[in-house]
Parts: C-alpha cells; sequence; structure tokens
C-alpha cells in the first residue's frame, strides 16, 4: 500500500481566521448537536470526512489530539462524517447503527453525523477534494485558528498541539 500525504495548501490559509460555519448534526450518543456552539468555551478540534476511505486520515489528527490534549483541560474534538443524497438521509438510522458498532463507545460523544448538502460547506471552507479529510483547530470562541488536511505528517501534529495549547491559556 502506498501512502500519500497531502499537507496544508497555502491557498486553504484564507479560511484561518474565519468563524467556524455552523453544522447541524446527531452524535453516536443519540444527542443533537450543533458546531461549533457545543465546542464554546473549548479549544476544539474538528475533522471532516467526505468518504469512508477517508478514515485513516481522520484518526491521524484524531489521535494524536487526543492522546496529547484531551485528558488535560478544556480541550475537545469531533470527527463529522459528511453524508450528502437522498440515499443517506433515507438510511441515515443503519449508517449511525453502523458507525456505533465500529467506534468505541467512549467516542460516541464525539462523532457527529451530517446529513444534507454539504456543497455550503465546501465554498465557505475551500473543501476541494472529497476523498480527504480536513481537520480545523478552532479556538474557544469558535474561529478557525488553524486547519490542516490528508494524512498529518509529524511536524503537523507537533503544530497543531503547540496552537491548541496556546489557544488554551488565552
Amino acid at each position: 500500500m502506498v501512502v500519500v500525504h497531502i499537507s496544508t495548501m497555502p491557498e486553504t490559509e484564507d479560511v484561518v481566521g474565519e468563524r467556524f460555519p455552523q453544522i447541524r448534526g446527531h452524535a453516536l450518543d443519540q444527542r443533537d448537536v450543533t458546531l461549533p456552539d457545543d465546542a464554546q468555551g473549548m479549544v476544539a478540534l474538528i475533522v471532516l470526512a467526505f468518504e469512508r476511505q477517508a478514515q485513516s486520515m481522520v484518526d491521524s489528527w484524531i489521535g494524536p489530539f487526543e492522546r496529547h490534549l484531551c485528558g488535560a483541560g478544556r480541550y475537545t474534538y469531533f470527527e463529522v462524517p459528511m453524508i450528502t443524497g437522498l440515499w443517506g438521509r433515507m438510511f441515515s438510522r443503519f449508517i449511525d447503527d453502523g458507525m456505533r458498532a465500529g467506534v468505541p463507545e467512549k467516542r460516541h460523544h464525539n462523532v457527529v453525523t451530517y446529513y444534507g448538502n454539504f456543497e455550503v460547506y465546501s465554498s465557505l471552507l475551500a473543501l476541494e477534494d472529497r476523498g480527504i479529510c480536513y481537520a480545523f483547530l478552532l479556538d474557544k470562541s469558535g474561529f478557525i485558528r488553524w486547519r490542516g488536511n490528508g494524512y498529518s505528517s509529524p511536524e503537523e501534529v507537533e503544530e497543531l498541539v503547540t496552537m491548541a495549547r496556546m489557544l488554551h491559556e488565552r
């Protein structure tokens, strides 16, 4: 298997400093969640993915963030599968049940499925390639302070963790 690293692209930096757009979804623990509102007051990593094949990319961001930060203060993360189309809405219960079975229960509150049109998010957040994931670090007020995509690199993880700690202290 060949792993391709796709790093943060300079042209997408323009979303840094913008407020993260509101996304309403349903967590695997059965709660309705509105982002970034439900992360208010916390430094939050939000990772959006459009395809199942991006899961290892998602994990490359969330795993280190959780290990380094989530036990130590006001940090949280959300994995947001973005599912579109009539089939997604029609089979949302089955999709969520399948995800619930495959995700450890302690993480059910961190996985928030969005069913609906994601074109507006693609435009607002400069999401050009649906084959990769997109990671956004939000400050305590819901503003994007850092962005990455694809697989994380050790350097990007270090940058993410350093930025998150800095935002926590503000």
